[in-house]
C-alpha cells in the first residue's frame, strides 16, 4: 500500500503547477503582485509492526512527517540496541531488553518521533549434536574418551545421554571396549531435544593374549609316603591365552595331568606349574609328606581302681605309633557301661575289665581292672538335703511338689526348707519380705506338709540376704540394736510358723559372721524370744571355710541344741582330684589346715551338742573342690568332680564326730544338661548320696 506521504507528494506535484499557472493568468489579467510561503515541519510520528520482538528477529517501522509548504518527508533512523536500516527495518539484539527507535526529520532535525519495542529472549533450540572420540580404534577392555558437541540457539542445555552398541560407556562419555572385536557405534542424544543426536564409530580390536598369573592347588596338603595327590593349575590372563602348563615336583613324581606320587620318605615337596605360553609365569604349592601310619601300642588309665556301685569315673587311653596315625579307640567294659571313656559301675560288686582298642589297628589294645565295691551306708543321725526357692509360690507348684517327692526318694531322713527375706543395703537396720522373691507362708507350709507326708523330718532355714549383693556375713547395720529388733520380729515369725507345722528343727541364723562374734546379749534375747514360741531344736549355721572362721568364735554355742557348720572348706589345689586325694585333703588341705581335727576339737568342746553340717555342697564344675563357696564359678561342667567330692565327704565323715549334714541344694526345677550348679539331681552325685543314705 502506498504510504500517505507519497500520496501527498503526488497531489502537490499536480496542484502546484496549476496554481502557478492560474496566478500568472491572474497577474497577467489583473496586473497585481504575488508571494510564495517556505516549507516547515510540524511533527514526526512513527510506529512498528510489533511492539514485542524476539531476540534476533525483525520488525518494520514507518515514520509520518507532517508540515507546511514543499517540505522534505525523509527521515533518519536510530536505535538504542540492535540495528535498523534506512528503510526502517529493525533487527532485534541477541539479548532481551527495551529498545527505543527514533525517526528524525531530514528537513528539520529538531522534529522526531520514537517508539519503544520490547525484545524478548529467543526460546532455546538444539540444532545439532556431533560426537568425536579420542581414538578411532580401541583394544578390547581398554577405554576411549568420547566428547559430544551440542549446538543450538538461546540458552540451550549441553547435556547428553550416551549409548554404545557394544562394551560400556559412562555418563561422562568414557567408553570401555568389549572383549570381542568389531565396530561399535557411540551415540550422544540431547537431553533437551531427544530428536537431536550424533554418533561416531569406534573399532574394538582383540587384545593380544597375555598370561598374568598361575596358581596351584592340590587336593590334600598332607599325604602319606607313596600316596597320590591331584594338583590343579589356574592360569589367568587376557585375550585368548593358553592355559597349558608344565609340571615339576621337588620330590616324588608328577604326571602331565598334575597327579603327584609322594616319595618313600617324609618331607616337604614343592609342586610347580609353569605357563607354556609365558615361561616367566608360574605358581607353586607345598605338600607335606608324612611317614605311613604305624601303631605300636595303647595305654589306658582309670583314676579310681575301686569304685562304688553305680558311680562314674573318666578313663583315658593313649595310642602310640609312627606317622600320622589314628589316635581314637573304642571302649569295652565287662560290666556296667562305658562311653567315650566314661565308665559307670554296675549295681553289683566285683571286678570289671575296661578295654580300649585302637581304631587304626584293632590288634593293639590296653586294659585295666576296676573293682566295683558294694555300697556303704552312712552312719549319721541327720541325713538331709535343703530344698531351695527364691520365688514366692514355687514350692506349691506341681513342679515344686515333684521336686520334693524326688528329694524324699533319695532316702534322705531330713529336708531343709529355705525362706529368704531381705535388707536393702549392708548398713540397713530393717529386714522385710520381698513380694516376689520371698516364698509366702502358705507356700512354705505346703513344702513342709509334703515332706512330712513322705516321712521326712524338716529343718526350717530362714535366711537374710542383701539386695545390694553384699554377703550376709559382711553386713554392718548402722544401728545394731534396731537391726536385732527387726531380726527378732523376722525370726520369731518363722518360729511360730515352725511350731504350728510341727517343724523338728529351726536353723535361726546363717553365716552372720560380723554379728555372731560378740553381741551376746542380743543373741541371747533372740534365742529366748524363739524358745518362747517354738519348742523344737535350734541350730545356727556358722561359716566354715578356713582356720579361725566364724565357727570358732560364735558366742552362743552353749545356747543352741545343735551346732551347725556351713562347710565350704577348700580341699586340694587342682581340678579333678581322685577320691583318695580328696579324702587326704580333709585331713590336711592345700593350705595345710587340718579340717578333721578342727571339727573334732569343736565337737569335744561341746560334748552334749551334736555337730552337723547345716550346709555342704559342691558345684558340678571343674575346680569346685578348690573353692566350694564360689557359687558363681567359672569352670566348665564337671559332674565327676562333684561326684568325687560327695563320695569323699561320706568316706571321711560317716561315723565321725559329725552327726549329720544338709546337702546344698535341691531346687524346684530339674537341672538341665550341662548344668554347673550345686543341685545334684539327675547327676552322678545323686547316685552317691542314694548309695550312702
Amino acid at each position: 500500500m502506498m504510504h500517505r506521504s507519497n500520496w501527498l507528494r503526488i497531489l502537490l506535484a499536480l496542484v502546484i503547477p496549476m496554481v502557478l499557472a492560474l496566478s500568472a493568468t491572474l497577474v497577467g489579467c489583473g496586473g497585481g503582485s504575488s508571494t510564495t510561503s517556505s516549507p516547515s515541519i510540524t511533527s514526526v510520528t512513527m510506529s512498528c509492526t510489533s511492539n514485542s520482538v524476539i531476540a534476533g528477529q525483525t520488525a518494520t517501522c514507518t515514520a509520518v512527517v507532517q508540515g507546511a509548504g514543499a517540505f522534505n518527508s525523509a527521515v533518519t533512523w536510530k536505535v538504542t540496541a540492535g540495528s535498523i536500516s534506512s528503510a526502517g527495518l529493525f533487527t532485534a539484539p541477541a539479548t532481551a531488553t527495551q529498545v527505543t527507535i527514533t525517526a528524525t526529520s531530514v528537513e528539520d532535525a529538531t522534529k522526531s518521533g520514537s517508539a519503544t519495542v520490547t525484545v524478548t529472549a529467543a526460546a532455546p533450540t538444539i540444532t545439532s549434536v556431533t560426537v568425536s572420540c579420542a581414538g578411532n580404534s580401541v583394544t578390547a577392555g581398554q577405554t576411549d574418551q568420547c566428547t559430544a558437541t551440542v549446538q543450538g540457539t538461546g540458552a540451550y542445555s549441553n547435556a547428553v545421554t550416551w549409548q554404545a552398541s557394544g562394551g560400556t560407556i559412562s555418563s561422562t562419555g568414557l567408553f570401555t571396549a568389549p572383549a570381542a572385536a568389531g565396530q561399535v557405534t557411540i551415540t550422544a542424544t540431547s537431553t533437551a531435544d531427544t530428536t537431536k543426536s550424533g554418533a561416531a564409530t569406534v573399532s574394538a580390536v582383540a587384545a593380544a593374549p597375555t598370561v598374568t598369573a598361575v596358581t596351584v592347588t592340590c587336593a590334600e596338603s598332607s599325604i602319606v609316603t607313596g600316596q597320590t595327590d591331584q594338583c590343579t593349575p589356574t592360569v589367568q590372563g587376557t585375550g585368548k591365552f593358553s592355559s597349558a602348563v608344565t609340571w615339576k615336583a621337588s620330590g616324588g613324581t608328577i604326571s602331565d595331568a598334575g597327579l603327584l606320587t609322594a616319595p618313600s620318605t617324609a618331607g616337604q615337596i614343592t609342586i610347580t606349574a609353569q605357563s607354556v605360553a609365558d615361561t616367566t609365569k608360574s605358581g607353586s604349592y607345598t605338600v607335606t609328606v608324612t611317614a605311613a601310619e604305624a601303631i605300636s601300642g595303647v595305654t589306658l588309665s582309670c583314676p579310681e581302681s575301686t569304685l562304688p556301685q553305680g558311680l562314674e569315673e573318666q578313663c583315658s587311653a593313649s595310642v602310640q605309633g609312627a606317622g600320622t596315625f589314628d589316635s581314637t579307640v573304642t571302649w569295652q567294659a565287662t560290666a556296667g557301661s562305658i562311653a567315650s571313656g566314661l565308665f559307670t559301675a554296675p549295681s553289683t560288686s566285683g571286678d570289671v575289665t575296661i578295654t580300649a582298642v585302637s581304631v587304626g589297628d584293632s590288634t593293639k589294645s590296653a586294659s585295666a581292672v576296676v573293682t566295683v565295691a558294694a555300697a556303704q551306708k552312712a552312719v549319721f543321725d541327720y541325713m538331709g538335703i535343703t530344698h531351695v526357692s527364691w520365688w514366692n509360690t514355687d514350692y506349691s507348684t506341681p513342679q515344686g511338689v515333684a521336686a520334693q517327692d524326688a528329694l524324699a526318694a533319695t532316702s534322705a531322713t531330713w529336708a531343709g526348707v529355705l525362706v529368704t527375706q531381705y535388707m536393702d543395703t549392708k548398713t540397713s537396720t530393717t529386714i522385710a519380705a520381698s513380694s516376689t522373691q520371698t516364698p509366702t507362708d502358705s507356700d512354705v507350709e505346703a513344702a513342709i506338709l509334703e515332706f512330712h507326708s513322705k516321712g521326712l523330718k524338716v529343718m526350717l532355714k530362714p535366711h537374710v540376704d542383701v539386695n545390694d549383693g553384699t554377703w550376709r556375713g559382711a553386713i554392718a547395720p548402722s544401728d545394731v540394736d534396731t537391726w536385732f529388733a527387726s531380726f527378732t520380729t523376722f525370726i520369731t515369725h518363722y518360729a511360730q510358723l515352725a511350731q504350728a507345722n510341727n517343724v523338728e528343727m529351726l536353723d535361726f541364723g546363717t553365716e552372720y559372721a560380723t554379728m555372731s562374734d560378740g553381741n551376746l546379749a542380743q543373741w541371747t534375747a533372740v534365742i529366748n524370744a524363739i524358745r518362747a514360741v517354738y519348742t523344737g531344736k535350734l541350730t545356727y549355721g556358722a561359716n566354715a571355710t578356713s582356720a579361725g572362721d566364724e565357727f570358732t568364735s560364735v558366742t552362743f554355742w552353749d545356747q543352741v541344741d545343735v551346732i551347725g557348720l556351713d562347710n565350704y572348706f577348700p580341699l586340694t589345689n587342682h581340678a579333678d582330684p581322685t577320691v583318695e586325694e580328696l579324702v587326704a585333703a580333709w585331713k590336711s588341705n592345700a593350705s595345710g589346715f587340718k579340717i578333721v581335727d578342727a571339727v573334732a576339737n569343736l565337737a569335744s568342746a561341746y560334748p552334749t551338742k551334736p555337730v552337723i553340717f547345716t550346709e555342704i555342697g559342691y558345684l558340678s564344675q571343674a575346680g569346685t573342690n578348690e573353692e566350694p563357696y564360689a557359687y558363681g564359678g567359672s569352670g566348665p561342667s564337671d559332674n565327676t568332680e562333684q561326684q568325687n567330692c560327695y563320695e569323699a565327704m561320706y568316706e571321711v565323715w560317716s561315723g565321725s564326730a559329725v552327726k549329720g549334714y544338709f546337702w546344698w541344694d535341691w531346687s524346684t526345677s530339674t537341672p538341665s544338661a550341662g548344668d554347673t550348679g550345686y543341685d545334684p539331681r539327675t547327676k552322678p552325685a545323686q547316685t552317691v548320696l542314694q548309695n550312702w543314705q
